[in-house]
């Protein structure tokens, strides 16, 4: 089964996604400061649509849980340990 390219970056991109939001759990990060991280400070036109798709991929990976929206932005709710970049603090 081939993977289209834009289905390969879609990918990519929530993974990074998840990386940057693993590299700060239990506190939120505001979209904007994921927007500039995944689009290095150049974002598309579409990047807020962009980043819910990106969400909502993880929360098919994960479990709904995991991300939270909120006011204040997007979070990703761990237990003590269910993250390694926490073992290495």
């Amino acid at each position: 089964m081939r993977c289209s390219t834009q289905t390969a970056r879609t990918t990519l991109f929530a993974l990074v996604l998840l990386a940057l939001l693993a590299c700060h759990p239990n506190r939120p990060l505001e979209p904007s400061q994921l927007i500039d991280a995944l689009w290095d400070g150049q974002p598309p036109r579409t990047a807020a649509q962009n980043l819910r798709v990106y969400v909502c991929q993880l929360r098919r990976i994960l479990t709904e849980k995991m991300i939270v929206s909120s006011r204040a932005g997007y979070t990703l709710a761990a237990d003590l340990g269910q993250i390694d970049v926490e073992l290495f603090e």
